[in-house]
């Protein structure tokens, strides 16, 4: 019988056991009666604290997918395990780009928003310098045809107990949402010394 753990329990578990990032205590396996049945539906009696044999975690974490909003500038990327603390992972390390290795947009550690480990996810809210320069590589209007691409180097990554991704993660399409958000104005300035009239706005749009 074979189970695979969900990514809460694995997490759970490998925190109870006697490899690196548990208590020092092997964990044990318990199985209330009536779990199994044999072929004469017979269940079984209660069956504690069978002895586990663990084998460490020793998988550095890896980029699995990425969706990005260029409207709003969020970048969602799914890895492989969930990290626990924004500075496991390296902002510096993530490029999008519209091929790979040309590190055309390089992320930074101030762009890491928030982190997921239940659900094994890095968000990141793009400047608007980023968002612009992400938008003009992708498959959306505005962009140059082609959806782009998330590279990740070696060292990007670390998992809670400490292993490090010693490798590329590559070339991940990400799922992009197009930009759908119109330019606003929220403000102006009138110097009446030289008649300049500065209007900020919050998108970048043409002058019709």
């Amino acid at each position: 019988m074979t189970f695979t753990l969900t990514e809460a329990n694995r997490l759970l578990a490998r925190s109870k056991s006697g490899t690196t990032g548990g208590n020092t205590g092997a964990v044990v396996l318990d199985v209330s009666a009536g779990a199994v049945q044999d072929a004469g539906n017979v269940p079984n009696p209660a069956d504690l604290n069978n002895p586990v044999t663990e084998t460490g975690d020793a998988i550095a974490p890896a980029v699995a997918s990425g969706a990005i909003d260029y409207g709003t500038g969020i970048m969602v990327v799914t890895l492989t395990e969930g990290l626990t603390l924004t500075t496991q992972a390296d902002g510096t390390k993530f490029h999008i780009n519209n091929v790979t290795g040309t590190d055309v947009v390089t992320l930074t550690q101030a762009e890491i928003s928030g982190v997921n480990q239940g659900s094994r996810t890095i968000t990141f809210q793009l400047t608007e310098a980023h968002r612009i320069a992400a938008l003009a590589l992708s498959g959306t209007a505005g962009g140059n045809g082609g959806a782009a691409i998330l590279d990740v180097d070696l060292g990007g990554l670390t998992d809670p107990i400490g292993n490090v991704s010693v490798a590329n993660s590559d070339n991940t399409t990400l799922s992009e949402t197009a930009d759908g958000t119109a330019p606003t104005i929220t403000s102006a300035t009138l110097d009446y010394n030289t008649g300049i009239l500065v209007v900020p706005y919050r998108l970048p749009f043409l002058i019709m």
